[in-house]
């Protein structure tokens, strides 16, 4: 099983959900066959958006912009999830959790953007939340129930 946490640079996950269900699963896997990676990425200028999200970025300046979710000139979710589309079409199953997305979810543009790209990335499913800020006690508890009734089997 392999756990791949996209964060946006400078975004601070201390605690956070993914890494507690990751750290959840791992006595499911004592002879290992669990991975955890995280992956910074970037999309502070309209360069790296074209280029590549991960590489950081340069200066003390802090500066983010509101990415369309895969319209016809970024691609967003194209760039950020190309580099594991061969992972993710090889898995027998795959998932999309989406934490900050109310920017996606409550645009009906996004909205349809980010469903096209989860059918062209052949995803097995996408869970994405439309409020505005991050509720990581929800959220926690409903990724722990998640991994308890749909991956444990």
């Amino acid at each position: 099983m392999l756990f791949i946490h996209l964060n946006l640079i400078d975004n601070d996950v201390t605690g956070g959900p993914f890494k507690l269900t990751h750290d959840f699963l791992m006595p499911y896997f004592p002879n290992g066959g669990i991975i955890f990676c995280e992956v910074t990425f970037d999309v502070s200028s309209d360069l790296k958006i074209i280029s590549d999200p991960f590489v950081g970025y340069k200066g003390k300046k802090k500066i983010y912009i509101a990415t369309p979710v895969n319209t016809s000139k970024t691609k967003f979710l194209d760039i950020v999830l190309g580099p594991f589309k061969d992972l993710i079409n090889l898995a027998v199953e795959s998932y999309l959790w989406l934490f900050c997305c109310s920017a996606i979810v409550n645009n009906s543009e996004n909205f349809t953007n980010l469903k096209t790209s989860v059918l062209q990335h052949q995803l097995s499913a996408t869970v994405a939340f439309n409020a505005v800020h991050f509720q990581p006690s929800f959220t926690m508890h409903l990724l722990l129930a998640f991994i308890e009734c749909v991956i444990i089997k």
